[in-house]
C-alpha cells in the first residue's frame, strides 16, 4: 500500500513542476500487482489481529424484522 501511494505520488510530481523530472518512472501492469500483492498482505495480516466480541439481535426492517448472531 505504501508502495502504491509513493509511486503514485512520484508520477505526480512533473505535473506540479515546470521543469523536466529528474527522475522518470513507468508503471507497469506488472508492477502494479506487485503493489497489490503488497497491499493485501499487509491488509490480511492486520485483520488477523483485530477481536471482535459476539454481536446479535433483532432489526426492523422495511419487510419484516431480520434476527442476526454474530460469533466465532
Amino acid at each position: 500500500m505504501f508502495l502504491c501511494w509513493c509511486l503514485s505520488l512520484v508520477a505526480l510530481i512533473p505535473l506540479t513542476t515546470s521543469t523536466n523530472p529528474g527522475v522518470k518512472v513507468k508503471l507497469t501492469a506488472k508492477g502494479i500487482e506487485y503493489g497489490r500483492q503488497l497491499a493485501v498482505a499487509s491488509i490480511l495480516q492486520k485483520l488477523k489481529t483485530i477481536k471482535l466480541d459476539d454481536m446479535s439481535g433483532k432489526v426492523r426492517v422495511a419487510i419484516g424484522k431480520v434476527k442476526y448472531s454474530l460469533t466465532k
